[in-house]
């Protein structure tokens, strides 16, 4: 996700584009134990808007909180210091499967590690999960908890593999590699996550697969997400950037987008959300 600006055009255009992580923080607030100091981890935070205007606000406010947004894209970090900047709140540049976890650790400020670890719709563009898990594991404290929502569905991913096999665009992104992550392929997504996470050592407090029904206020809104998402977007010529859009729109319509009377977009996934604890 390498579109910041576009991506946070979007959430910014989008009413509903807090509505999703709000809600997973409500419902899962009474399985929550405070600390008077919590140190917190954000897993792929974007451009930070999430991590500023919901997350932070939303923990408790007679906590010493420190809170850290971390994401691959070094766009990312540089958009979240800029534009959501707070003596509370940092972001740096990680890459959660990563084998070197010392851009975190050699930080005074997160050298014990965390006392909680969110993420929001980040860990289906991970390739390695398992190393992903157990740097999870090893960056929260001893009786740390963790909160977690991704889909399995993989549908932006697929639609860009699918967009890539078409003219104009295999030539126009040639040498391109768009790779698949191979998890969730057997069409029982909950016990194979419940396998990575328990081989790592976590306790599963819940963890469920659900169907949600994202709403955009217009097919032009998905639009803006669909780009932002594709990191390879800004390879494709500007005069050519309406029509890649528009058939990625055409795709999605034939799967699992719907569009209602009132224009309002509608797109169908399935997500697993879990609570787990060190």
């Amino acid at each position: 996700m390498l579109e910041g600006n576009l991506y946070l055009d979007f959430n910014q255009s989008n009413p509903n584009n807090f509505k999703d992580s709000e809600d997973l923080l409500a419902d899962h607030k009474s399985l929550f134990r405070w600390f008077s100091e919590e140190v917190v981890l954000d897993v792929g935070c974007g451009p930070g808007d999430v991590t500023r205007h919901v997350l932070y606000p939303w923990l408790p406010e007679n906590a010493n909180k420190t809170v850290l947004g971390v994401d691959v894209s070094p766009v990312m970090k540089d958009l979240g210091n800029k534009k959501f900047g707070h003596p509370d709140v940092f972001f740096e540049t990680f890459d959660i499967s990563s084998k070197n976890l010392a851009v975190i650790t050699e930080d005074e400020k997160f050298r014990d590690g965390f006392t909680k670890i969110f993420s929001f719709h980040v860990f289906h563009w991970i390739d390695d999960l398992e190393l992903a898990f157990e740097n999870v594991y090893k960056l929260l404290r001893p009786g740390g908890q963790v909160l977690l929502t991704f889909p399995v569905s993989r549908q932006y991913q697929r639609l860009y593999k699918q967009m890539q096999e078409r003219e104009p665009w295999s030539k126009i992104l040639k040498g391109v590699h768009r790779e698949i992550p191979n998890y969730f392929l057997n069409g029982d997504p909950i016990t194979e996550f419940l396998s990575i996470v328990t081989k790592v050592g976590f306790k599963v407090v819940s963890c469920k697969l659900i169907t949600t029904h994202d709403e955009f206020p217009s097919i032009d809104a998905l639009k803006k997400l669909v780009g932002s998402l594709d990191v390879h977007f800004n390879k494709i010529p500007t005069n050519l950037r309406g029509q890649y859009l528009e058939e990625c729109i055409e795709i999605m319509r034939q799967k699992n987008l719907k569009q209602l009377d009132d224009g309002t977009a509608v797109v169908t996934e399935k997500r697993i959300t879990a609570f787990l604890e060190k």
